[in-house]
């Protein structure tokens, strides 16, 4: 490698542990990239355009399905703990399964087609599956990032689109259409579950089965921030990430929701992924740091992932739409020109997710939310102008390219402004102790 390349990667633990969880991630989403080709063959936009409408609702509601408790096991002091603050959140889980099933049976159909999903309405039972095969996964991910266990969430993770890779493609050469998309994608999370549940130890599972309800109480009430703020904070920014394909469904037509979605399937979905590792092996860091340290951390950070994201997106913005013609087919060029616009977007939340833990570790999860708020306002107000004005497909998507990359730039801006002032803080104090 490139002695300069080199000296923007992260160095000592928190590298190992990155490394672990991303080198996972890419061998994973090299199996979905490596398939796209075909799928986009056996797979029509229009198919691929309900699959990215169910993924998106799936995207919206599942994490919240534990109310971001899951957030609090990390973070846990001891064993005990850890284990209450996971039969919470398993709770939160039956619980919110439960309303989410009410509600689909009560009203599900009416809501997908008051929403212009219709497309949805022969899936909707589906719909409530993912959402709670989603959430059960969430406190076991988050037990391993606890326990140090990177290599075993990395090969869960590899399983998962292992799994569904093979069965898009099974189903696809069947002709199963979008039910096989939305099938495969839906085993992708039950084999991560399963692998996870067995690797939990037996001990632990008959722990979380005698756990006094005055304790869980108690670890409701001092984690009580997570409820109240991150799992708001994780609403908005699921619509900031998945509204757009229901919009331009709504807008344009499945077609224009399944352009979109090949490039999240492509960009968007390993940027996620990998912030999501970046931001899980940075909590297991920066949970031990005192201020200082904890601040200097987020600069070095950001600024390499800012300058690494901006080495990967620069080919994407002068080559996209002639390479996806390429390799997708000509229908799916527009996907690629979707791609060139959205490049900024993405390597401004590709920087700002994995930092954004800072405001957990600080428990400002307050501040959490407020970004979050602005990044939905920018994305209803760029939709909402679009609409109103008529514009086409491409304009649309880089008119909301540009607002959201400016709301994520300022959200950043208020994560550095806070974690400095944290820092300052602990060495004018130290300074005055002497």
């Amino acid at each position: 490698m490139p002695p300069r390349l080199s000296r923007l990667l992260p160095k000592g633990r928190f590298a190992r542990r990155l490394a672990a969880l991303s080198g996972a991630t890419l061998i994973a989403q090299g199996l979905v990239v490596a398939s796209s080709p075909v799928l986009t063959r056996l797979y029509s936009p229009t198919e691929f355009g309900v699959f990215t409408v169910f993924q998106a609702f799936i995207g919206i509601a599942g994490p919240i399905m534990a109310l971001r408790f899951e957030f609090a096991i990390p973070v846990s002091r001891g064993r005990r703990a850890a284990d209450g603050v996971m039969g919470i959140a398993f709770a939160t889980i039956a619980a919110m399964s439960i309303l989410f099933g009410l509600a689909l049976w009560l009203g599900g159909t009416s809501l997908l087609r008051l929403g212009a999903s219709e497309a949805l309405v022969p899936y909707v039972w589906l719909l409530w599956l993912g959402l709670t095969l989603f959430g059960l996964t969430l406190p076991l991910i988050y037990r391993t990032i606890r326990d140090a266990q990177f290599r075993r969430n990395g090969l869960s993770l590899i399983g998962q689109f292992g799994g569904q890779t093979i069965l898009h493609l099974g189903l696809g050469l069947a002709g199963a259409g979008a039910l096989g998309l939305i099938v495969g994608y839906l085993t992708g999370y039950l084999i991560r579950f399963a692998w996870l549940a067995t690797l939990f130890s037996k001990a632990g599972w008959r722990r979380l089965g005698v756990q006094r309800l005055r304790f869980l109480r108690l670890l409701a009430r001092r984690h009580w921030r997570y409820p109240a703020f991150s799992s708001f904070s994780t609403l908005l920014q699921g619509f900031s990430q998945f509204l757009p394909a229901v919009f331009l469904a709504a807008f344009f037509g499945p077609a224009a929701a399944g352009w979109f979605g090949l490039g999240q399937r492509l960009l968007t979905v390993p940027v996620r992924i990998l912030g999501q590792a970046t931001s899980h092996a940075f909590l297991a860091e920066a949970k031990g740091l005192d201020r200082a340290d904890l601040y200097r951390l987020f600069v070095r950070t950001t600024t390499r992932f800012f300058l690494l994201g901006l080495l990967g997106g620069l080919p994407l913005i002068l080559f996209s739409p002639p390479l996806f013609a390429f390799l997708f087919g000509e229908a799916w060029r527009t996907a690629g020109v979707m791609v060139q616009v959205l490049v900024p977007l993405h390597l401004m939340r590709f920087t700002l997710v994995p930092v954004s833990q800072v405001l957990n570790v600080l428990d400002r999860q307050g501040l959490d939310l407020l970004i979050s708020f602005g990044i939905t306002i920018a994305l209803l107000g760029s939709f909402a102008s679009s609409g109103l004005l008529g514009l086409s497909i491409i304009t649309t998507v880089a008119v909301y390219a540009g607002a959201s990359c400016l709301a994520y730039a300022l959200g950043l801006g208020l994560v550095w402004y806070t974690s400095r002032a944290k820092a300052n803080e602990q060495a004018a104090g130290a300074s005055s102790g002497r």
